[in-house]
């Protein structure tokens, strides 16, 4: 007799081949056009690809001349921290605007307004001549949010792979004796070598000194408490074998200022296996932690209460010794809703997405959060989806309870490429 889960895992693949057909039709209901996502290939994919890579030519992977610090130089905010900058690339259709322009627009009105200068890569999503551009998207900003056009730093003529600006973009630290800005440059994926070149483009732009972080590595695992204390997924070990894990701490030490890094475990997410997706900082000592059911995603739940246990409990600020408060967040669903006809928002799921949604391969997920948001002095951009209402008013509340104003914002348009409002944007911190 088969078991149940044997029975759901033969029915979900054959499930999934008409589900990559709703797939295309739903996203062609929902997206005016196609968004890039966050990564070609899942995470385990690409570390796989890396550790061969590195097995059959260890030579090839030149290990970088590594820093020694005693004490950290440089110091990496948190971005919960006064905030003096956003930087967005936004792909604008001037045929728009469209959910996805609302998104970018969004984040500049909320950093105006919020007293940052907003620093604006734009990027046209049909040829369209600059000047041409610039008038026209500059226009709907201006239509539609109040915000005109001197009131924004724009940049054209520069060739853009993405939008996922929080993970290619600079890594902003401010040295510890004199408050001045640098920034750090690490490297981001092979295939997406206009991305890659972006952090040394801004750094030129606003005349601060840029470094090579020499290791592959993306923003949206980097999270800085701003007192030294940084949190990472294992991801970054796995994606950079030809360093032993000593080697990695002293490059956090000495180029973005980490006392003590933390590597969790990389939740199965098919895409990045960034922290961002799964935590945020509230302020220095609060730690805002996602939570799943087992019924909602049995796989992920236990590593995240591992991480808890293991991992994220009896933490402390280096700059301080105050404890790290970790304060749990309930996750949105993961599930598809609308591959499944009599789904609706904030009620329970119907029998049949019950039944199948914990059983679908992650590849087949949306990876909703309500931790994946924009922090602008005292503000937080938040995402919320249509498709999942259930615990979005925890979600608002939890935050509100930590001191911030919460703008909601949906994101349905972008969660299915794997990522929000953290993954699309990069704050600079105000001098401390």
């Amino acid at each position: 007799m088969k078991t149940f889960h044997s029975v759901t895992t033969l029915i979900v693949a054959t499930m999934l081949t008409s589900v990559t057909a709703v797939s295309a039709v739903a996203a062609a209901g929902e997206f005016q056009r196609p968004l890039p996502k966050r990564a070609h290939h899942s995470w385990e994919e690409v570390v796989a690809k890396r550790q061969a890579q590195f097995a059959a030519d260890p030579a090839s992977f030149a290990v970088p001349v590594i820093r020694e610090a005693a004490v950290p130089q440089v110091i990496a905010a948190n971005e919960a921290d006064p905030v003096e900058g956003l930087v967005v690339e936004w792909w604008c259709n001037p045929e728009g605007p469209d959910a996805a322009d609302v998104l970018w627009m969004k984040a500049i009105e909320t950093a105006v307004n919020a007293g940052a200068e907003a620093h604006v890569y734009l990027y046209s999503w049909v040829p369209m001549p600059d000047e041409e551009l610039l008038e026209t998207c500059s226009g709907m900003l201006q239509t539609g949010y109040g915000i005109s056009p001197d009131q924004v730093q724009w940049y054209q003529e520069f060739e853009t792979d993405s939008f996922w600006l929080r993970d290619f973009g600079p890594f902003f630290v401010r040295d510890v004796a004199s408050d001045a800005l640098s920034v750090e440059d690490a490297k981001y994926y092979p295939g997406r070598p206009h991305d890659d070149a972006q952090p040394r483009d801004f750094a030129e732009r606003i005349d601060v000194p840029v470094s090579d972080f020499d290791l592959y590595y993306e923003g949206g695992n980097f999270l800085p408490n701003g007192g030294g204390l940084c949190l990472a997924s294992s991801v970054l070990l796995d994606a950079n074998p030809h360093l032993k894990r000593e080697s990695v701490e002293a490059m956090f030490r000495a180029e973005l200022g980490c006392e003590e890094l933390v590597i969790v475990d990389a939740l199965k997410d098919a895409a990045t296996g960034h922290v961002d997706m799964w935590m945020a900082w509230a302020d220095h000592t609060t730690l805002l932690v996602g939570e799943y059911t087992v019924q909602q995603d049995a796989v992920n739940s236990k590593i995240i209460e591992r991480n808890v246990r293991k991992k994220l409990s009896g933490l402390h600020d280096p700059e301080t010794g105050a404890p790290i408060k970790i304060v749990r967040v309930p996750m949105p669903s993961n599930c598809p809703l609308h591959y499944f006809p009599g789904a609706k928002p904030g009620l329970p799921l119907p029998g049949e997405a019950a039944q199948w949604c914990p059983y679908l391969p992650p590849q087949y997920r949306i990876w909703r959060s309500y931790l994946n948001v924009l922090q602008l002095n005292g503000r937080v951009l938040l995402p919320v989806y249509a498709e999942d209402r259930t615990h979005e008013a925890e979600a608002i509340r939890i935050w509100e309870e930590q001191g911030f104003e919460v703008i909601p914002l949906e994101a349905d348009i972008i969660a299915p490429a794997a990522g929000e409002f953290h993954c699309v944007t990069k704050t600079i911190d105000a001098p401390r």
